[in-house]
């Protein structure tokens, strides 16, 4: 069976990446977004972190993560475009 949740880290990993951001840049652009909650880089990099047991993304810091670095929901949680 696949490990879903080592799949979104990956995709999460691979996006951020791409974009060509650090983990304290991309906590910091989602930090700065309408609602004001901050995002730590810790966080960013337990989304990330393969070795780390971590419940999860809340809906709303995974719509602000997708809209930072203009990616789809989809693919990120599922994979798919």
């Amino acid at each position: 069976m696949k490990n879903t949740m080592d799949d979104f880290r990956k995709r999460v990993k691979e996006a951020r990446k791409n974009s060509g951001i650090s983990q304290q840049q991309l906590a910091d652009k989602m930090s700065n977004l309408l609602d004001n909650r901050t995002i730590s880089r810790v966080s960013i990099s337990l989304w990330e972190s393969e070795n780390v047991r971590y419940k999860g993304v809340d809906a709303a810091n995974l719509l602000k993560f997708c809209r930072v670095l203009n990616v789809d929901p989809y693919w990120i949680m599922f994979g798919l475009n």
